[in-house]
């Protein structure tokens, strides 16, 4: 299940074991490349005296959009510098947000304000951005996929915008059929060796084991070894070739040769 960020924020942690509300939902600690979750940063008291703590994504023992919980409030800790987990997403000096979001082309297509992420891993499934501020106070976002993205930086992100999840896809199959292809190579070629030794295998026989095999009435004929084959000429009959059995001729003696 995905959920958005920023309909977390201002959502109080709730303990599990007991059902007590404790800190509320401030920012979102995401790791320095920008694909996942790695914390909560919450905060507690009022503003001008409010605390700041996080509780680590992987303590977390359930997270959906009415209510997000823990085991209990000992995984929840105080934390002077949050960039030692990475980045935070809504407010800091190094927040994601507010980045500008430029292509490959060099466009500048807006830039983050939100981003929506897998509840059960963590993973950022994609960033919201907005073209204008009208834009962002009518909701009205651009949804770029994480996987389009290329780079964040400090101040900006660059993205694909031709990379798309089928495209990646057809990638995939086209690597999987070559791999079946150099399979198919393969077997065929050891499937062809044995033939090829049996034909060399005819080759070596000698002359008197030789057969000859007609196409037109699948006779087979012996061929003595003093004789020699005339092969008949091939007449087409429409798309079919047909031969005639060959002539066997025998070998005329020296001797019959000189009187004649």
């Amino acid at each position: 299940m995905k959920i958005k960020a920023s309909n977390l924020q201002g959502k109080k942690i709730i303990a599990q074991y007991n059902n007590k509300k404790l800190d509320d939902i401030d920012d979102f600690i995401l790791n320095n490349q920008g694909s996942e979750v790695v914390g909560l940063v919450l905060s507690s008291g009022s503003i001008l005296s409010s605390e700041k703590k996080i509780v680590l994504f992987k303590n977390l023992s359930s997270v959906e959009e009415k209510k997000v919980q823990v085991d209990n409030a000992n995984v929840i800790r105080k934390v002077e510098d949050f960039n030692q987990f990475g980045r935070s997403f809504f407010n800091g000096e190094k927040a994601i947000t507010g980045s500008i979001v430029v292509s490959t082309e060099g466009e500048k297509m807006g830039k983050i304000n939100d981003f929506e992420f897998d509840t059960q891993t963590g993973k950022v499934i994609s960033f919201l951005i907005g073209k204008n501020v009208m834009a962002k106070i009518l909701s009205i976002d651009e949804e770029i996929e994480k996987q389009k993205v290329l780079s964040l930086g400090k101040e900006v992100m660059f993205v694909n915008k031709n990379q798309t999840g089928q495209s990646q896809a057809k990638q995939n199959g086209q690597q999987s059929q070559g791999q079946k292809n150099r399979s198919g190579q393969g077997k065929s070629t050891r499937q062809t060796q044995p033939k090829q030794q049996q034909n060399k295998k005819a080759k070596n026989q000698p002359p008197e084991k030789q057969e000859v095999q007609t196409r037109s009435n699948k006779e087979t004929v012996a061929i003595p070894e003093d004789s020699t084959i005339v092969l008949p000429e091939t007449k087409k009959t429409g798309v079919v070739y047909e031969t005639e059995a060959p002539t066997v001729l025998k070998k005329a003696k020296k001797g019959t040769e000189k009187n004649e």
